[in-house]
């Protein structure tokens, strides 16, 4: 076990330092003055930079470069900023856009956060500084989130070579991982409790007020002492703390709480827009900052809803993590023994069987035969009808596109278990993404008001990249009006919000995929006439021919 921890530690070193050596920033503004001095700044930082012109050309930049952070003028000649930020969202959610905004716009610079944008830097440039230190806080966050993604390919990875060397075995444990896994990933709850420490007990009460105005759950102290007790209860997500706390740094006490829980995030109140304040507090590992004198609420609001979303994800990513390595222990400890997971086996087995130490093997087709009558009878032992067993099987692929997380999980966890592979998209530019990426998707259900494209604008889309897919629409109502305009999409189906009885949502989803089907079936059946027709012209220009040389 410690060979395969030691490899897995090293390649995601290795995977660390190739991230933070290609981190490459895309600079888009139309004055050449602009681009020539962030390409100075950006370059002193030992990053790759990219320069465009126009809001066209940095878009076809990132499709044609690999491109972590977008630092890009609001106002373009042709395509604007935010189009831009649009457009490249829709290519990469993963991608961070900085707004360059003019005029020291304060409301321009809120509309840019508002809209999706990570940061922005007003022009004229105040200070070379809180440039660096805006793009190293986005590329920071960004690279985290890559790491931890890669966390979870490798270790995948590691699981599935081992499992495969294990036989049958492989069967037992990966059943038992991903029903494990369902149960864990419902068990995960959003977690947004944040706790304030602040020297200042009048700026203390005024963040609490705000933060419990915003939907989370807030407690205030000015003592480190009842902080550390939450933290090491558990009972913090997102710890706020005041960069001076008397004679204590609040950096220390950040460091200190995470050792008492590495899961907690820290967003730090600071005076000192410096980078190398950007760089201790990246050490320490801060999160976000908020700075003094105070912005404004909105903004600090964002800030907080990002760190808090942030949190959330890796949550997931942790529990998926540590679920795996529990797989990895597992498999490793089977094949060390070399030896099956102890399973039911039927009683009119031979003993003979039970003590050979030949590892698992594939049979010839009779006794697959018998097995299948074996575990058809222990199913009917449990009182596992066949018609529960059959559903299980691989019945197509779906997709379900919804920005309400409760809706997509139901819907994965009923579709899945009655044999149906599904992905998920939170809004419809993933969702048309994941469409351009896989090879089939007979069906999609797509809620119909989604942030961003709709999901009639969706379908739209859908019906240039592959205009066999079938669809199902979630609505909260289901008026004439919108199911006038589903038709004429093409649509035939709905479910309609809450969700009511499942049995009819698996009934809705089986219409579809007959109807998928039949169209399928009804193409080829068409193909094969139009071969047989040119078949049919050929011999006839054949004999037409030979009749003529006769």
């Amino acid at each position: 076990m410690k060979n395969v921890i030691a490899e897995f530690n090293e390649r995601l070193n290795r995977y660390k330092q190739e991230v933070e050596k290609n981190n490459t920033v895309l600079v888009i503004d139309d004055e050449e003055v602009v681009r020539m001095v962030m390409e100075e700044i950006i370059s002193g930082m030992n990053l790759r930079v990219l320069l465009a012109e126009t809001g066209e050309e940095g878009v076809e930049c990132v499709k044609s470069h690999p491109v972590n952070l977008v630092v890009t003028d609001k106002n373009l000649p042709g395509i604007s900023g935010v189009d831009v930020m649009k457009q490249v969202k829709q290519l990469s959610q993963l991608i961070e856009v900085i707004m360059l905004t003019g005029y020291a716009s304060f409301e321009s610079a809120l509309q840019a956060i508002e809209i999706g944008a990570y940061d922005y830097i007003t022009k004229p440039f105040e200070s070379v500084d809180v440039i660096r230190t805006k793009i190293m806080r986005a590329l920071h966050k960004q690279n985290q989130i890559l790491v931890y993604r890669k966390m979870i390919e490798l270790l995948k990875e590691m699981a599935s070579g081992i499992m495969k060397e294990l036989g049958e075995v492989n069967k037992e444990l990966v059943t038992r991982f991903a029903r494990d896994l369902q149960v864990l990933k419902q068990e995960i709850k959003r977690k947004n409790r944040v706790f304030i420490l602040e020297a200042s007990e009048e700026e203390g009460r005024f963040l609490e007020e705000k933060i419990r105005q915003w939907g989370f759950e807030a407690s205030f102290s000015c003592r480190i002492e009842e902080a550390r007790k939450n933290v090491g209860e558990r009972k913090v997500d997102v710890l706020v703390v005041e960069r001076m706390l008397g004679d204590e740094d609040g950096l220390n006490v950040i460091k200190e709480f995470k050792k008492l829980d590495p899961a907690l995030d820290a967003v730090l109140i600071t005076s000192d827009h410096s980078l190398q304040a950007a760089i201790d507090a990246i050490r320490s590992g801060v999160s976000e900052y908020i700075l003094r004198p105070y912005e404004s609420p909105f903004v600090i609001e964002k800030k907080l809803r990002k760190v808090v979303r942030d949190h959330n994800e890796k949550l997931k990513y942790t529990v998926l993590i540590a679920r795996i390595k529990q797989l990895l222990k597992e498999a490793l400890s089977v094949a060390r023994r070399k030896t099956p997971v102890v399973r039911p086996v039927s009683t009119a087995q031979p003993a003979a069987r039970e003590t050979t130490p030949e590892p698992p093997r594939v049979v010839a087709s009779p006794p697959q035969k018998e097995k299948r009558t074996e575990d058809a009878k222990l199913h009917e032992e449990k009182g596992i009808s066949s018609e529960q067993t059959e559903r299980q099987k691989f019945k197509g692929r779906i997709l379900v596109v919804d920005d309400e997380e409760v809706i997509l999980d139901v819907l994965k966890e009923l579709l899945t278990s009655h044999g149906y592979e599904v992905l998920t998209a939170a809004t419809g530019e993933e969702g048309v993404e994941i469409v351009k990426k896989t090879d089939e998707i007979p069906v999609i259900i797509t809620d119909k008001n989604l942030p961003g494209i709709s999901g009639l604008d969706l379908i739209k889309e859908v019906k240039y990249i592959s205009p066999d897919t079938q669809f199902v629409v979630i609505t909260g109502y289901a008026s004439v009006d919108s199911a006038d305009t589903a038709m004429k999409l093409g649509v035939c189906e709905y479910i309609v919000k809450p969700l009511g009885d499942l049995k009819d949502i698996l009934t809705t989803v089986e219409r579809a995929f007959t109807r998928y089907h039949k169209m399928k079936k009804i193409q080829e059946e068409i193909a094969q006439l139009e071969r047989e027709n040119e078949q049919l012209k050929w011999k006839y220009k054949k004999i037409h021919q030979i009749s003529e040389e006769s």
